[in-house]
């Protein structure tokens, strides 16, 4: 008894897991048909390599991020605060960072701050870099701050993978998963305080961003 029991409960849970995966392609080829129809619009922005962060201005209004183009022209970026100048958690951090758009100035902020997600977690998981865990989470807080500060217009990011045909990423405690070496999140996923702990399978090789 206790055996058919037992064999009972295990299909069920394998029913339930199942239907569960079945639910989760759905839900993700509706993601991506809503990105085609998005993309199809004009309404997303690849990400291109190369835009270096060369300095940083504030007064008591706008912050001015200064971009270096690869082909050396200067863009200059102007970002108003939502709660006033001081909010601003921009330092020497930025400078001399590489930048992976030529979006305008709400996407470019986002993508900054994503791309420095990505080499600080690259540099601090390195045993010769010295430096605490406290220190890191205080900076990974801030970009995340300046990410949702300067990205009201977007409405979520597929992101392209090389060498990862099934990607994941995961943040407060929740995975999702991609197929076809490609993932895509809306934009909930990392508006709030999860931005900064977000972490991907591997290191993504093209980025779109799809717009309001």
């Amino acid at each position: 008894m206790l055996r058919k029991m037992g064999i009972f409960l295990a299909a069920l849970a394998f029913g339930v897991a199942a239907i569960a995966e079945e639910m989760r392609a759905i839900e993700y080829e509706a993601m991506y048909e809503q990105f085609v129809a998005r993309a199809e619009q004009g309404k997303y922005v690849k990400a291109t390599p190369g835009f270096t962060v060369r300095d940083t201005e504030l007064d008591l209004s706008t912050l001015t991020v200064i971009i270096e183009t690869p082909q050396g022209e200067r863009i200059d970026v102007e970002i108003e605060p939502a709660l006033g100048a001081s909010n601003f958690p921009i330092d020497k951090t930025l400078i001399g960072s590489k930048v992976l758009t030529n979006a305008p100035s709400g996407t470019l902020g986002f993508i900054l701050v994503y791309q420095l997600e990505l080499e600080l977690t690259e540099t601090w998981s390195r045993d010769d870099v010295v430096g605490s865990i406290e220190e890191f989470q205080e900076i990974r807080d801030q970009l995340g701050f300046f990410a949702r500060l300067v990205a009201p217009d977007l409405a979520g990011f597929i992101v392209m993978f090389d060498n990862d045909e099934a990607p994941t990423a995961t943040f407060a405690g929740e995975t999702i998963e991609g197929k076809d070496s490609q993932l895509l999140l809306p934009i909930e996923s990392v508006r709030e305080d999860d931005f900064s702990e977000i972490i991907f399978s591997s290191v993504p090789s093209e980025i779109y961003f799809y717009l309001n």
